[in-house]
């Protein structure tokens, strides 16, 4: 869903998490045609709204693929938010990851060590973990996305590498 209070254009995203945009306005602008260099007959509309430049806010215009950008951006961190919890949550459950998370300050205790755009991290003993379990989570954790196609890969290494 899209609506806006007026002081704010709201899209809920499937996972229920709102992307908010600050005091949109709707703005008419004249378009000269290009072959022409008359001005078209019908002034082009288009949205602006607040958002927040260094210590200020400035009035942003939307470009077409804007809106459509931050829902899939938005659900794709949605996604991996969630495999992140399950994977965390997986992975405190294996004895020999938990022995050696706990001789980590207790700030630490993780087995996901990075993630990057949509990849996770793990920092575990090896063999420890099954990959085939972390892709597992990682495409079936999000409740709000079952039946959407999701796809995972991995790899197992000594660093970390793109």
């Amino acid at each position: 869903p899209i609506w806006s209070t007026g002081a704010w254009l709201i899209i809920q995203l499937p996972s229920g998490r709102r992307l908010l945009y600050a005091q949109p306005r709707i703005h008419q602008e004249s378009v000269l045609d290009e072959e022409t260099g008359k001005k078209a007959r019908q002034p082009r509309e288009y949205l602006s709204f607040l958002t927040s430049r260094g210590k200020g806010m400035v009035r942003e215009k939307a470009w077409p693929g804007l809106f459509m950008n931050n829902i899939v951006q938005g659900a794709a961190n949605d996604v991996l938010r969630d495999a992140s919890i399950a994977v965390h949550n997986d992975t405190v459950q294996v004895q020999a990851i938990a022995f050696y998370l706990a001789t980590l300050p207790e700030w630490e205790r993780t087995a996901i060590s990075l993630h990057v755009h949509d990849e996770l991290v793990l920092d575990i003993p090896r063999d420890s973990y099954s990959l085939k379990r972390m892709i597992e989570l990682m495409v079936s954790s999000s409740p709000w996305a079952k039946g959407c196609p999701l796809a995972a890969e991995g790899w197992i290494g000594e660093r970390y590498r793109k």
